[in-house]
């Protein structure tokens, strides 16, 4: 009979041995072959390191039901360059009524 019953969770550090061997391994590729451009990567499952369904947890977690997702940098970028664009626009169309 198994101990870890179907729903219960692993039991804290159950998987920091073989996280433990994986990042010696890359740390020792890394040793072996000093000229490689592969970083060795922090392991999951090592202490202090976010399990991916951890990483997911907490960024669903971060917009609530309802909210609306906030806009990136890039968009309000965006919309300022579209605003400038506007604007000269408008400037340029001005400045050619007055000549004529």
């Amino acid at each position: 009979m198994s101990d870890n019953k179907e729903g219960a969770s692993p039991k804290i550090g159950a998987g920091t041995m073989q996280a433990m061997a994986r990042q010696g391994l890359h740390e020792l590729r890394n040793a072996l072959y000093p000229d490689s451009n592969v970083a060795a990567h922090p392991e999951s499952g090592m202490y202090g390191t976010a399990l991916p369904s951890e990483v997911a947890a907490q960024r669903q977690g971060e917009l609530q039901p309802g909210e609306p997702p906030q806009a990136s940098v890039i968009e309000s970028q965006i919309k300022e360059a579209d605003r400038q664009a506007q604007a000269t626009h408008e400037d340029r169309g001005q400045r050619g009524m007055e000549r004529e």
